[in-house]
């Protein structure tokens, strides 16, 4: 993991947003930004958000959040979006309590891996 961070921070488009309680680090938010080329702006990417178990339920997620949208506004950004696993019905309605809507019965998200792994 700490080769992973390493090469994560070295990226001037990326930002780790922690959380901590007391020194310890209780949640960490990932935000990718990334140029849009069709209109002046930025567009940013909620790449990972992780709470930990205990920390569920008591803001920390939604601080998270908010710490990453306003980043990502303080560098240009005109909208951000996430992936999350159909699967995760509670993260959804997480996410949508903060106002994010589920955009993939609008569009399609089409993916390809580049490795053979």
């Amino acid at each position: 993991m700490d080769g992973r961070l390493d090469y994560w921070l070295e990226d001037p488009a990326s930002w780790l947003i922690g959380a901590e309680d007391g020194g310890a680090l209780v949640g960490v938010a990932a935000l990718h930004v990334l140029p849009i080329l069709e209109k002046t702006g930025k567009f940013g990417r909620l790449l990972a958000l992780v709470v930990e178990e205990r920390y569920r339920g008591r803001g920390v997620g939604r601080m998270l959040v908010t710490a990453v949208e306003d980043q990502a506004r303080a560098v240009g950004c005109l909208a951000i979006e996430l992936n999350s696993s159909r699967h995760r019905t509670e993260t959804h309605t997480f996410y949508q309590r903060l106002g994010y809507e589920d955009a993939c019965v609008e569009k399609a998200r089409f993916y390809k891996s580049l490795t053979d792994a």
